[in-house]
């Protein structure tokens, strides 16, 4: 018996039979009789006769009751078909066509699933309708080509059912008008991008692409890719000159055979390399080439793409070309120029297309640092929060006294209580110092030590003496012409160590260009005055726990290939060479890769450890109040939500922001709100305070851990079926090697063990910028220039998610798991931040009008990516494409804007003093929009744009 036909409005307006049985799209044609799906028995109908314009031409009274070439006579009387109607042609193509946002949709209902559909009328109200109710049973289950069927085919009966079943389309200007309008009819064509050329070529450029590609995945679920490049050259160049097109789509042609080329070329050598390295023989891997259906044209593939076939020698070399294929391939190449992935492309990610292995190491040196430091820290809280706790005159006392190693005058002025703290301070310390040993450090040793922190350097070297002075600047010198250096260029740390040794009574003595210190004769002490200028002890041993935990796990990293300077200090630059090299030398990476993870690790571990100057950290922090330190904004991170639904399920997603965590942000070492805020200064300090009055940070600290937990809840389930095991192993497999065995173990058995804990801190480093690796590398090389990146680190994180995720995925050949990605990701982002905006517009008293929310959802996604309606209206509607950068890159600092404002405010005549409120931390965009007039301006612009 043959398989049933489902029938589509072709089939069923080319049969008459079909036209008179009432069939509609989706229903089904089997042993010559139709199978009712959607239609029914009382469906069927007469169909008449259909007029031609001789009958109409021919017949008075036909004329005399306004017939028209199309209608019907359907049992004695006529019947208006609207065939004829220029204006029902138009309505029907403008209802048949599809633009970006309906083929968004339909892509995404077929690859993820329907979420139903809610109508209203005024007879029944609002009425809901499953996925399986609205295309029809099974849809839920059917496979994703399936899918798309079905909601063609219900697009098509929605179509019959509206304009009835004696209306026929025309090949008409009118129908083809109305397609064109139907396809115009979309949020994207309202983006005003630009009067300027370029900007409205590229803008024109993208959506015509885009276009075309939900099109082809909508209607048929493979992409034209020549299409594609048509479309976005018409977008491009819709106001050119027509043999703009011509070169562009020429060019494309070349292009594009270039392309195909080397993609045979590709996949020839990877028939090779795979047959040998399975043990096969050279001509048994070229009798495989030859049973490749382009063999034929190999030799002429060749000649284009200027590249031959390598023939490996043996398995191990056939391995690793397999290997560094991988590594190379276009699918994990940077999808920027080099230069714009310098400045945009996050160090992980750049380091992970290379080695992923090598991306592990330095993610294992991450996260011990976190949960190290977090662990040494949490060990001292009892004696940190003690200190805090004591009257100001013995935290004095205390504080000078143990700046001058006097451990028992210390002692003496402490609680009963705090002396127990006291000793499992001292306990750490010599643990610390065993590890500093352990790890290569040489230091000198101190008696008593306890670490003493210089905070005003300047400040206190102003103080002293002529002679003291002239000591400090001599050794200064003395150390900086043993590192090559002007002293200028130490850092902070290396100054105030060599000033506290000097003032500590030791002397500086260079031997064979080793700086080294002399015992005292004679030790200053830190007295009162002194004392002002130092760090109290709470943050001074805060400080030196995280440089020492940093400096241990450093060593670890670098293992055999870490080096020292003559000066016994650690040489980060030859050691970063050795560890490279060794990383070539076993074929791990090629020289080109050597040469840019070279830079990577530098910048990680030379640029990455310097911190950004006063100056420059303050700015930051006080943008930061000015911008982000309030309800309102704590609002916006809940957006960050739609990155969890989107990568980890949105089931998984809503019972791990509910449920119970198994997995906490301590557990992870992670205990601030960005890698942003880890400076301690008096701003930072306050910052934090803002940051958790305003809500700000349980937001923060609820998205991040709401995230792990959707993640390990996807994993538990994932590795229970085999096809979920083997998605696992192919995302994870080469990051772990051969431990991917016992973390997949681990996750069988559902429980939260230590490697558990360390796959979700790799899972988190994925989508938030929790460390350094997860900056781009000029943040980590121009500390002072990191300002730049305030408020955009979380931007550059979701262009890295889609850049992996999306366009990576789809160039190694996952398509149908990056198209979804792609399609689930915009959902739920674009719906989390109209949500958002929304919540916030209402509660800003801000007018939100409900035509707009089409319009406003594509802002809210664009506006991940850095383009804003904003920067659109001022700059990018006038061309100024320039503009708009600057005013992208330029740091936010309303704080200091208004200070500036009130400080001109006296010389102005109509000062605006109202705005300056929006600066005020924590309640300033409240009380601005609700008391000064800030929601009544807002809402007459939008009603003027109208």
């Amino acid at each position: 018996m043959a398989d049933p036909i489902t029938l589509t409005m072709e089939d069923i307006q080319g049969s008459p039979t079909l036209m008179t049985k009432g069939a509609l799209p989706g229903d089904q044609w089997e042993n010559d009789d139709i199978v009712r799906k959607f239609s029914t028995e009382q469906d069927n109908r007469d169909m008449g006769i259909r007029l031609s314009e001789e009958d109409v031409s021919g017949s008075a009274t036909l004329q005399g009751l306004g017939a028209k070439p199309g209608d019907r006579w359907v049992d004695g009387k006529l019947i208006d078909s609207g065939s004829d109607s220029a204006l029902t042609q138009f309505m029907y193509g403008f209802d048949k066509s599809g633009n970006v946002v309906n083929y968004l949709s339909d892509v995404i209902e077929a690859n993820v699933g329907s979420l139903g559909k809610l109508s209203f009328d005024f007879d029944q109200g609002f009425k809901y309708q499953t996925g399986e109710e609205v295309y029809g049973e099974g849809f839920e289950e059917a496979p994703a080509g399936d899918r798309r069927e079905m909601i063609l085919r219900k697009r098509e009966r929605d179509l019959m059912q509206e304009y009835g079943p004696y209306f026929e389309e025309q090949d008409s200007t009118a129908g083809t008008v109305g397609e064109v309008a139907g396809a115009l009819a979309d949020p994207t064509t309202l983006i005003p991008f630009g009067a300027g050329y370029k900007t409205a070529a590229a803008v024109g450029g993208a959506l015509g692409f885009s276009f075309s590609t939900l099109e082809d995945l909508a209607t048929t679920g493979e992409i034209d890719p020549e299409k594609a490049a048509i479309m976005a050259g018409i977008g491009a160049t819709g106001g050119v000159a027509g043999t703009a097109l011509g070169k562009g789509v020429s060019k494309f042609r070349g292009t594009r055979i270039e392309k195909a080329a080397n993609r045979n070329m590709d996949q020839a050598q990877k028939v090779v390399d795979e047959h040998i390295a399975a043990g096969g023989t050279q001509s048994g891997a070229i009798d495989e080439v030859s049973k490749l259906p382009f063999a034929k044209i190999l030799q002429r593939d060749s000649e284009i793409s200027g590249r031959t076939i390598n023939m490996p020698k043996n398995q191990s070399q056939a391995q690793a070309s397999i290997d560094r294929s991988i590594v190379s391939d276009s699918a994990t190449s940077r999808v920027y120029s080099k230069a714009l992935d310098k400045y945009l492309g996050v160090l992980s990610t750049r380091v992970g297309n290379i080695s992923q292995p090598f991306l592990r190491r330095m993610r294992n040196f991450e996260r011990n640092v976190h949960v190290n430091t977090f662990n040494s820290l949490k060990e001292a809280e009892p004696f940190l929060q003690g200190m805090k706790s004591l009257g100001t005159a013995a935290r004095n006392n205390v504080s000078r006294h143990l700046a001058n190693g006097e451990f028992k005058a210390a002692e003496s002025y402490m609680p009963q209580a705090l002396k127990q703290e006291f000793k499992v301070v001292q306990a750490q310390l010599k643990d610390f110092k065993q590890g500093l040993n352990d790890a290569g450090h040489e230091f000198t040793e101190i008696e008593n030590y306890f670490p003493r922190l210089v905070k005003d350097y300047d400040g206190l070297l102003a103080s002293m003496g002529k002679e003291k002075k002239t000591l400090i600047q001599k050794a200064l010198e003395k150390y900086a012409r043993t590192k090559g250096v002007p002293v200028t260029s130490l850092d902070i740390d290396i100054k105030s160590d060599i000033t506290n040794k000097i003032l500590r009574g030791y002397t500086l003595k260079v031997v064979d260009n080793k700086p080294s210190f002399l015992q005292p004769r004679t030790i200053q002490s830190v007295d009162d005055n002194l004392l002002k200028f130092y760090a109290s002890p709470e943050e001074s041993l805060g400080m030196y726990i995280r440089k020492a935990v940093n400096n241990i796990e450093r060593r670890k990293f670098f293992g055999q290939s870490f080096t020292k300077q003559p000066s016994g200090a650690a040489d980060l630059d030859l050691s970063a060479g050795k560890i490279v090299q060794k990383e070539l030398d076993d074929g791990n990476i090629t020289a080109e890769q050597a040469d840019e993870l070279l830079s990577l690790v530098k910048s990680r571990f030379i640029g990455g450890e310097q911190n950004a100057g006063a100056v420059s950290g303050t700015v930051r922090d006080l943008g930061y109040m000015g911008t982000i330190a309030n309800p309102i904004s704590a609002i916006t991170q809940f957006g960050d939500l739609a990155i969890s639904g989107g990568l980890k399920g949105m089931r998984n997603t809503i019972a791990s922001m509910f449920g119970t965590k198994n997995i906490k942000l301590v557990d992870l070492g992670i205990d601030n709100v960005s890698q942003e805020f880890s400076d301690v200064r008096k701003t930072a300090k306050l910052l934090n305070k803002l940051f958790k009055v305003s809500g700000f940070k349980a937001v923060d600290k609820l998205g991040k851990e709401t995230y792990i937990n959707a993640a390990l809840r996807n994993n538990f389930k994932k590795v229970k079926t085999p096809k979920g095991e083997a998605a696992f192993r192919e995302k994870w497999g080469k990051y772990y090697g051969d431990d991917i065995e016992a973390l997949i173990s681990d996750l069988k058995t559902g429980k939260v063990t230590d490697f558990v804990k360390a796959h979700s801190f790799d899972e988190l480093s994925n989508v938030q910028p929790i460390t350094m690796l997860e900056m781009p590398q000029p943040y980590l090389d121009h500390p002072n220039g990191r300002i730049l990146y305030s408020l955009k680190s979380f931007t550059i994180k979701q262009i890295d998610i889609v850049r992996r995720e999306v366009v990576q995925e789809y160039k190694k050949g996952n398509k149908a798991e990056a198209i979804k990605k792609a399609a689930v990701l915009s959902t739920y982002l674009a719906a989390a931040n109209l949500t958002t905006k929304t919540i916030k517009d209402m509660l800003l008293g801000r007018d939100v009008y409900v035509e707009d929310l089409p319009e406003d959802s594509l802002w809210a996604l664009t506006g991940i990516f850095g383009i804003n309606k904003y920067a659109s209206d001022k700059y990018l509607s006038k061309g100024e494409v320039t503009e708009a950068a600057v005013n992208l890159i330029t740091p936010a600092t309303p704080v200091i804007d208004a200070a500036f404002k009130l400080g001109a405010a006296p010389f102005q005549d109509d000062p605006d003093l109202e705005s300056t409120a929006r600066a005020i931390p924590v309640i300033g965009p409240l009380v601005y929009n609700w008391f000064l007039g800030g929601a009544e301006k807002y809402n007459k612009r939008l009603k003027d744009e109208r």
